[in-house]
C-alpha cells in the first residue's frame, strides 16, 4: 500500500513513454545524490525556503540569528523530499518494466 502511494504521488514521470524512460535512465546514471541536490535542495528547497522566509520576515518578528536554523531544517526537509521523489519514480519505473516483460 505504501508503495502504491509513492508511485501515485511521488513520481517524476507518469506514463513511461520512450522519452521518459530515457530521461529517467540518464538521471539514474548521474546518481541519487545529484538528484536529491538538484530536485530536492535546489529546485524545491531553495524556492520554497525563499518564499517561506520572505513571508516569515514580513509577518513575524524573527531574529536574524534564527534564519540559519530555519535554513538547516528546510534543507533537511528538501533532501527528504528529493529522496521521496527518487524512491517513488524508481518504484514506478520498476513497475513499468515488470509489467512489460
Amino acid at each position: 500500500m505504501l508503495k502504491d502511494l509513492f508511485i501515485k504521488y511521488n513520481t517524476k514521470y507518469q506514463y513511461w513513454d520512450f522519452d521518459e524512460i530515457r530521461q529517467w535512465q540518464d538521471i539514474q546514471k548521474k546518481g541519487l545524490l545529484r538528484f536529491i541536490l538538484l530536485e530536492g535542495l535546489i529546485k524545491w528547497g531553495l524556492l520554497s525556503f525563499t518564499i517561506f522566509i520572505t513571508i516569515l520576515i514580513t509577518t513575524q518578528d524573527i531574529s536574524p540569528a534564527d534564519i540559519p536554523l530555519i535554513a538547516l531544517v528546510w534543507a533537511i526537509v528538501a533532501c527528504l523530499y528529493g529522496y521521496s521523489i527518487w524512491l517513488g519514480t524508481q518504484l514506478s519505473y520498476n513497475r513499468h518494466r515488470n509489467s512489460n516483460k
